[in-house]
């Protein structure tokens, strides 16, 4: 009796087994590729430890701060070198892409006559023509929106960091924007109101006397 049973205890289970549908392993998903980030690192006087700018977190800083020496990349230099005391506070700006260093400028935002940028020969990875040239005037309130602490440089109006200025994230005042706005007009109505008043007193004294 036991032995029988166990005959059919087996034959039920190899039926399922021949039975029972096939069922495919789940395919494994490929891994995405990692997001491309940007850096920009800055150095230099007054800076205890450098500042880096990701592309990630501090997207608006960093694409400005790209901007204000990516152009300089292949440019022919079209000035020489200042004299080293009209040169003011030096800056190293070196550009990053997926943590690699791809190029390297010296930047003096203070300097007499306006901002000038140096293009070093040793560039990573590579050897250029060096080159002085003429930077953008926005390069110091670039820098100090950075964080790169500048003495006599006021901030430009939305760009956050040290110095003022709403972060990239920040929606603005509108609040503040209106009643600016209010009061701006409230003094141009005022001012219509008394040069009309005195342009009329001034009309009927004339008129009698006439």
């Amino acid at each position: 009796m036991v032995r029988r049973l166990q005959v059919l205890v087996g034959s039920i289970v190899v039926a399922c087994a021949w039975g029972a549908p096939a069922v495919a392993a789940a395919p494994t998903p490929s891994p995405s590729a990692p997001p491309i980030v940007d850096f920009v690192e800055i150095s230099g006087d007054a800076l205890a430890t450098p500042i880096v700018l990701s592309s990630d977190k501090h997207a608006q800083r960093q694409d400005v701060m790209r901007r204000e020496v990516k152009w300089l990349i292949d440019k022919t230099p079209v000035t020489g070198p200042p004299p080293p005391e009209q040169l003011g506070p030096k800056y190293t700006v070196v550009l990053l892409t997926m943590g690699q260093a791809t190029d390297r400028f010296e930047v003096y935002p203070m300097a007499v006559g306006g901002p000038r940028v140096f293009r070093p020969a040793d560039q990573p990875g590579r050897q250029v023509a060096e080159g002085w040239f003429y930077g953008r005037l926005s390069l110091p309130t670039s820098l100090l929106a950075a964080g790169v602490p500048l003495e006599g440089v006021t901030p430009e109006p939305g760009m956050g960091g040290q110095g003022g200025g709403l972060p990239a994230s920040q929606p603005p005042d509108v609040g503040a924007m209106i009643g600016d706005w209010s009061r701006f007009m409230g003094l141009n109505v005022a001012a219509i109101i008394i040069i009309a008043s005195g342009v009329f007193g001034l009309a009927y004294v004339v008129r009698r006397r006439i």
